[in-house]
């Protein structure tokens, strides 16, 4: 296992108050990757307000958190792009469901399409060493633009041209999403 990997959730100085009243006071913690971990108290022990600074539900007075290697509060702006992200395969996916005549088709569908588009839209190699006209292809596809906003956002660093990108997975919904209700109104007409 990988040093990164290997610690799923680490706190340091963790402190939180509201008002005069101190209700996280400066956790140091590491949690091991496979680690089972319970916090345990009474009401009014600050064991929700810890989870929610673990999650960047809300912002630490001091220290820090690290989850799964990333800093929490950088973490938390991919969060939109997720969801944007999943909107767009969610309507891809409905466009499918209107077109699959058996299950078969749903293989067909993830070997064909989904896997291709893992392997070129920069999540596992860098699109820039890809060839020209695949790179080309790559900057179509909604992974592509999803991987270029989510990966900076995770490092800390603001993406090149957000909008764009941002943009092409609204249209990926947006389109996605009217194709799958023309086709699906289509089908059960039928």
């Amino acid at each position: 296992m990988s040093s990164l990997l290997a610690i799923a959730l680490q706190m340091r100085g963790l402190r939180k108050r509201y008002g005069d009243q101190e209700v996280v006071c400066g956790i140091d913690l590491t949690i091991a990757a496979g680690e089972c971990f319970g916090l345990l108290g009474p009401n009014g022990a600050g064991k929700t307000t810890t989870l929610k600074l673990c999650l960047g539900l809300i912002d630490p007075d001091e220290g820090d958190a690290n989850l799964l290697g990333y800093e929490v509060q950088v973490g938390v702006a991919a969060i939109p792009v997720l969801v944007l992200t999943g909107l767009a395969f969610a309507a891809l996916g409905l466009a499918v469901n209107a077109l699959a005549n058996g299950y078969d088709f749903f293989s067909y569908y993830l070997t064909l399409v989904l896997t291709p588009m893992m392997m070129l839209s920069g999540v596992f190699f860098p699109v820039e060493q890809l060839p020209g006209p695949i790179q080309l292809a790559a900057a179509v596809l909604p992974l592509h633009h999803a991987v270029q906003l989510v990966r900076p956002l995770l490092s800390g660093t603001a993406p090149a041209a957000p909008l764009l990108h941002a943009g092409v997975l609204a249209g990926y919904a947006a389109l996605g999403f009217y194709v799958a209700t023309v086709l699906t109104r289509r089908r059960l007409a039928a």
